[in-house]
């Protein structure tokens, strides 16, 4: 499987992912989520050789801001953003390229 910086996949069934939160602090976090089927996901850089996934934003990234990350992280003044990570496997199984 190629997976390049700008694809977008729907999500075709839930599918568990890693939410990986970035702060201006020197911080970073993440938990685990469920993406909801229905969901389009956009690649956001380009993986390396040697990756075996992907870092995706959600097009409703503010809808599922608010799903996925609990309010005292989101309202935080270091919170700078989220992401999520996706396995190659799991686009193949659980996502098409639309």
């Amino acid at each position: 499987m190629t997976v390049r910086r700008g694809q977008r996949y729907e999500v075709l069934k839930d599918t568990p992912a890693i939410c990986m939160t970035y702060w201006k602090a020197p911080y970073t976090g993440g938990l685990e989520v469920v993406v909801p089927a229905g969901e389009v996901l956009v690649v956001t850089v380009d993986p390396p050789p040697s990756a075996t996934g992907a870092d995706l934003v959600p097009e409703r990234y503010d809808a599922l801001l608010v799903r996925f990350i609990p309010p005292e992280e989101r309202s935080a003044p270091t919170f700078g953003g989220y992401s999520l990570c996706l396995m190659f496997d799991q686009i193949g199984a659980n996502c098409r390229l639309v």
